[in-house]
């Protein structure tokens, strides 16, 4: 069932935040190996990718079009902001220009608040490319194309 109807989802502003999908796998990879959200999260983790030894082993055995759609923190971006493909969204902002974002959604709602704190502090983003070889980003790459189409990246 719908939460809104159809009036209120078109007038509503509607924005959201993505991040780059290098740093997001990796940042989702390494959350869920510390257990995650919840007793789900670790269950998934468990069930799914725990006996690959080590990151580039899961991004080179794992990571492909059919298995992201199998772990809700690795579905591709674009599916939670589009309907029949088409993004849904007034705003998409990214995650490394986050102050600009806050600003820009504040001015837009007329909201004068304090800035958010970043409350999933993971992985450096100038680190995580440090994880990827030739052969990982090849994969990442194909795997997440629509996002980095979609999204500028």
């Amino acid at each position: 069932s719908l939460i809104f109807n159809q009036s209120e989802f078109t007038n509503y502003y509607k924005f959201t935040l993505v991040r780059n999908p290098f740093d997001r796998l990796a940042s989702a990879y390494f959350f869920l190996k510390k257990g995650g959200f919840n007793p789900y999260d670790k269950n998934w983790f468990q069930s799914n990718i725990a006996d690959y030894q080590s990151f580039e082993e899961f991004v080179l055995n794992w990571v492909n079009p059919k298995n992201v759609f199998t772990g809700i923190h690795f579905v591709p971006q674009y599916k939670f902001i589009s309907i029949n493909n088409q993004i849904v969204m007034n705003d998409v902002f990214k995650h490394e220009e986050i102050d600009d974002a806050f600003n820009s959604i504040a001015k837009r709602l007329n909201f004068s608040g304090s800035e958010p704190s970043n409350l999933n502090v993971g992985i450096e983003q100038s680190n995580y490319k440090e994880l990827y070889s030739k052969q990982m980003v090849k994969v990442v790459k194909k795997t997440y194309s629509p996002d980095f189409q979609l999204f500028d990246y």
